[in-house]
């Protein structure tokens, strides 16, 4: 660069200039503005560290000799927070212990006085260089993380969930959920659960060996595929597993390199019978748990073909009974293969946990409390029935005001949480989430109020007098079941919530969640699934679900 392209980032920098001197400090700072976009002066090393806190502070240009706390007392508490600082110290006499001491401490320069032009400019240039590093070091930072924040967004958009917030079923017994765990920005794991056109269900786990970019590229690059395919067979209605499995593994030799290979399950539960079919490639065995006259069976699912690579094109369909399974896993070995705090592997636990509990936020918990640390991406996905699970069940069917909920549903509910010894702490969460769902129900379900519509009227102030003339208008009634589940040990209480809306599309949910909307759209979905072991809707979206744990009071 010239000297003019460097004195001209100069002019794009401010400098703090640092002297005690009053009757050198007009000329000097006349110089300086020469050079400084702006100068900004300080008559002692205490406002000078005001200044630099302040921030906005780019070079630093300070006198030795000052009363009180000199130059290099000000560097060094200059270095302590900010070792790139670019610093220049004035000094009018030669002491070697002091020029030794001022280069260990990162010094950029050193002006002797008088300063003469010729010595200004060649420190000056080094620093004028500094800062451009600097900068271009900052400007490559900022675009490397809009890159993976780019990458990030790339990676939620091609991993499709038709069963976000929703039950496989229209009775709500049974239901899907997952972890998706990324350990870092880019992650070498990626999965779909997909609804099919003949009314089977798919799911794909994808765990791209190693780390890093090239990972994670096949494994969001094979994702995006068979969700292509998927779309396709849909509107076609040609569904088949084992052509979706060709299909894929045909893509997958088109873009690994020789010494690749992938760990992949392909999972397919018919919808008319209770079969899963299945071709597993390398992943660790799956879980399913079964009650058959009241006994636990308890099938691991070994992988039933090696690690797909780009020279893989046989494979083997399997295929397993789901009937009086109530308890189903499939995972990413980042999830068994974990350190735990005690020094083994989480793997050792696994199927204590699987066993031990229902939900898969109580699993989630279980992991984290023995891991020290998450060390490699984590995916699982869980299915759980709990059809022959659910005990004594109570219902009531109403027309809501505010008035009969107070005085008669809600204490219907906590009455029944009491006499079920769910403990004071989750009843006061239970409520709030009760009242949620239910006014949730009633406004958006029953009267059918679309919730920007509300946000306006709330800003408005119209809203309260708006939902009290609808209300006393509709005719519509809210329905309310709540149940007794047992599973092993454990106690739960299930709590379903049916209006006699419209419904809605749960997947809408992902899409507000992920952007992290600051509208009051989905709050109680939000507020619910922080307080309960987890929320389901029904697939026309106009019942909700969710569980409860019994502990002590």
């Amino acid at each position: 660069m010239t000297d003019k392209e460097l004195f001209s980032i100069l002019k794009e920098s401010k400098l703090l200039c640092v002297e005690d001197d009053r009757e050198g400090l007009e000329g000097l700072l006349f110089l300086m503005q020469t050079y400084f976009g702006e100068v900004e002066i300080a008559s002692s090393a205490f406002e000078a560290l005001e200044c630099i806190e302040k921030g906005e502070v780019d070079v630093v240009l300070t006198d030795l000799r000052m009363p009180r706390m000199d130059g290099l007392s000000l560097v060094r508490a200059i270095r302590k927070e900010d070792e790139n600082m670019p610093i220049v110290l004035m000094t009018g006499f030669n002491d070697r212990k002091v020029l030794a001491e001022a280069i260990n401490l990162g010094v950029n320069g050193f002006l002797a006085k008088p300063i003469d032009r010729e010595t200004l400019e060649r420190v000056f240039k080094k620093i004028a260089k500094s800062l451009l590093v600097e900068k271009m070091l900052q400007e490559q930072e900022e675009y490397r993380l809009m890159q993976e924040t780019m990458g990030v967004s790339k990676e939620l958009h091609l991993l499709r969930n038709d069963y976000y917030y929703q039950t496989m079923d229209d009775a709500g017994k049974k239901m899907v959920n997952f972890i998706y765990a990324p350990l870092d920005r880019l992650s070498g794991d990626a999965y779909s659960m997909r609804k099919m056109a003949n009314g089977n269900i798919f799911f794909l786990l994808v765990d791209g060996m190693g780390k890093g970019l090239s990972a994670s590229l096949t494994s969001m690059m094979l994702t995006g595929y068979v969700n292509h395919r998927i779309d396709r067979m849909n509107r076609t209605g040609e569904c088949s597993f084992k052509v979706l499995i060709e299909d894929a593994l045909t893509f997958l030799r088109s873009i690994l390199l020789p010494e690749e290979i992938v760990s992949l399950s392909f999972i397919c539960i018919e919808g008319e019978t209770p079969i899963m079919k299945y071709a597993t490639f390398s992943m660790p065995a799956m879980l399913n748990l079964k009650i058959k006259n009241k006994k636990r069976v308890l099938q691991k699912i070994p992988s039933n073909n090696p690690p797909a690579s780009c020279y893989t094109k046989d494979f083997k369909i399997s295929q397993t009974d789901l009937e009086d399974t109530v308890k189903f896993l499939a995972y990413s070995d980042g999830l068994n293969e974990n350190s735990t705090k005690e020094g083994g592997i989480y793997n050792d636990y696994l199927i204590e946990d699987f066993l031990s509990v229902l939900t898969r936020n109580e699993m989630k918990e279980r992991f984290l409390e023995r891991i020290g640390k998450q060390e490699d991406d984590v995916t699982m996905i869980q299915y759980i029935d709990v059809t022959s699970l659910t005990q004594r069940c109570e219902s009531k069917r109403f027309r809501f005001t505010l008035e009969r909920y107070e005085e008669e549903i809600l204490p219907w509910y906590e009455n029944f949480l009491y006499d079920n010894a769910i403990g004071s702490r989750t009843r006061t969460k239970a409520s709030l989430v009760f009242t949620e769902l239910i006014l949730n129900a009633h406004e958006h379900g029953n009267l059918g109020i679309d919730a920007l519509d509300k946000d306006r009227m709330i800003v408005r102030g119209e809203y309260d007098e708006y939902l009290e003339t609808r209300t006393a208008s509709s005719h519509k009634e809210i329905e309310v079941t709540l149940c007794r589940i047992c599973f092993g040990e454990r106690r739960y209480v299930t709590v379903a919530i049916e209006d006699e809306g419209e419904g809605f599309d749960t997947r809408l949910l992902r899409e507000l969640f992920f952007k992290k909307s600051h509208r009051n759209n989905g709050r109680g979905v939000m507020i619910s699934q922080k307080n309960t072991l987890g929320i389901y809707y029904n697939p026309a979206g106009n019942r909700v679900i969710y569980f409860l744990p019994i502990d002590e009071r």
